[in-house]
């Protein structure tokens, strides 16, 4: 029997959070409030909502004729059920004032949640949180109706913008229609020819989308975050970064890749198919003996070597592809910045170019994490050189953790934080997940391209803006730059 094909698909669900971190408004009710639940009625957004308190009515007996007699204290006569408005529920409320404006007697007003702006820190603004916490809430694509209002160019990756150059042809079914897209990539060592031989192939493994977890880095979280992201990277077809239980039996989720800084534990990873060698800590000069020394215990596994982006490494990083280095995993800050102090993406593409140079590029896979927390920075990283992103900061978004300082070299969480419940905490990584690969494929849609293996490096898919105006000032020359100083 033919086996049916299925194709790549994330299956997301709502699955907000209980007590959401972040609103922008309060709803206030005033005490005057006669609870006719009309704003109820009003609001499409679950809001208000109208509770049923009970009332016990007590009346007097007749007096009897014992003086004493206890029977003249009240007796409980009937149960009265008593409508009553709750407290609203102000992170819902969009701003609509449809409930104020219905209001008959004037009880609703809306105010500004002064706690809104005191959520992450002074590079994580409060706006790019929001967008991840919706997108982990309903996996749907945040679209604002007013249109976008922020600023059109910026530093880092707001200074990149896709080149749209299909998407006065688009699909004809959308995204998820006829014409696939695929957002599959294979992580490992590319052969630069066909092999006859398919025992001589190097180790290699494909995930359906180009993001993968990264936990190895995250900060001292609740034991069980590991198992919901394990349990969402297992359900979506893609890998989890996790630091090595050392001590313990290493976990059977096949979606685990375990981290580990040293390098001599044959007994530990001699029976991984994949693992990550973490070489952030050592010398550049230590690189290759490192990983030749896990690499001879099970040479047939796939090794990631996971070492720091920066652009004065990049004669090592080539001499690492020329020895068989299969899997590159490049982290850079936590405000996506290489140790050069260059931007991720300019490092990225200088990399990129060497390894071109080098002639090795084609065989080595390119993991690059850092600062990745927004749905547009995936097919940004891609388009400068890398092959798959690893998410870190954007996790803990996801899951609610809104207060932290990303300044120093450790995230540090600096609020109280309140982990979701489990039953949803899976679900919405998955959404996340799922959001993104939608923009995503928006994107590949709009450029005409159909894989997503096709945009790494893809730089003539990308306009600059700082490239784009020193071509435009170019156009003036000295004598229009004097009269007018904002041209030339």
């Amino acid at each position: 029997m033919t086996a049916r094909f299925h194709r790549y698909r994330i299956a997301t669900r709502n699955a907000p959070l209980t007590a959401a971190p972040i609103f922008r408004t309060i709803v206030n009710r005033a005490d005057f409030c006669i609870n006719c639940g009309i704003c109820q009625s009003a609001c499409p957004y679950d809001v208000h909502e109208r509770q049923v308190a009970s009332l016990e009515l007590r009346v007097s007996s007749p007096k009897t004729s014992a003086p004493d007699s206890l029977s003249s204290n009240p007796q409980p006569l009937s149960w009265l059920d008593v409508p009553k408005m709750a407290d609203p529920k102000s992170h819902n409320c969009t701003n609509c004032f449809h409930c104020v404006n219905e209001c008959p007697v004037g009880a609703l007003s809306l105010s500004g949640n002064p706690d809104f702006h005191t959520q992450g820190d002074d590079f994580y603004k409060t706006e790019a949180i929001t967008a991840v916490i919706f997108e982990a809430d309903s996996g749907r694509v945040p679209v604002s109706g007013a249109g976008y209002r922020g600023p059109f160019a910026g530093e880092g990756f707001d200074g990149i913008w896709t080149d749209m150059s299909e998407i006065v042809r688009p699909t004809r079914d959308g995204i998820h229609g006829r014409e696939w897209i695929s957002t599959a990539v294979t992580l490992g060592r590319r052969p630069k020819w066909a092999l006859i031989n398919q025992s001589e192939a190097p180790a290699n493994i494909e995930i359906g989308i180009p993001m993968i977890f990264n936990a190895a880095d995250l900060p001292a979280v609740p034991p069980e975050l590991l198992d919901w992201i394990l349990k969402a990277s297992l359900e979506t077809q893609t890998l989890t970064l996790a630091r090595a239980p050392i001590g313990k039996e290493p976990w059977k989720n096949p979606s685990a890749v375990l981290s580990s800084a040293d390098a001599s534990l044959p007994e530990y990873f001699s029976s991984l198919k994949i693992s990550e060698l973490d070489l952030t800590g050592r010398a550049p000069d230590q690189w290759l003996d490192c990983w030749r020394q896990r690499k001879k215990h099970n040479p047939k596994a796939l090794l990631i070597v996971k070492a720091p982006l920066d652009t004065r490494l990049v004669k090592t990083y080539g001499q690492l592809a020329l020895a068989g280095v299969e899997t590159l995993h490049l982290r850079g800050s936590w405000r996506g910045l290489a140790l050069c102090g260059k931007h991720l993406t300019d490092a990225l593409r200088l990399i990129d170019d060497h390894l071109i140079d080098a002639g090795v590029r084609d065989e080595i896979t390119l993991i690059v994490s850092g600062g990745i927390t927004a749905a547009e920075h995936v097919p940004k990283t891609l388009l400068c050189g890398a092959d798959v992103v690893a998410l870190d900061l954007a996790v803990l978004m996801a899951l609610g953790a809104t207060r932290f300082d990303s300044s120093g070299k450790t995230l540090k969480l600096t609020g109280p934080w309140l982990p979701p419940d489990p039953k949803i905490a899976a679900q919405r990584l998955k959404n996340l997940l799922g959001s993104w690969r939608d923009q995503l494929l928006e994107i590949l849609g709009a450029m005409g391209m159909r894989d997503v293996q096709r945009t790494a490096g893809e730089t003539g898919r990308m306009l600059l803006n700082e490239e784009l105006d020193k071509e435009f000032r170019g156009l003036f020359s000295p004598a229009q730059a004097a009269d007018d100083p904002r041209y030339g």
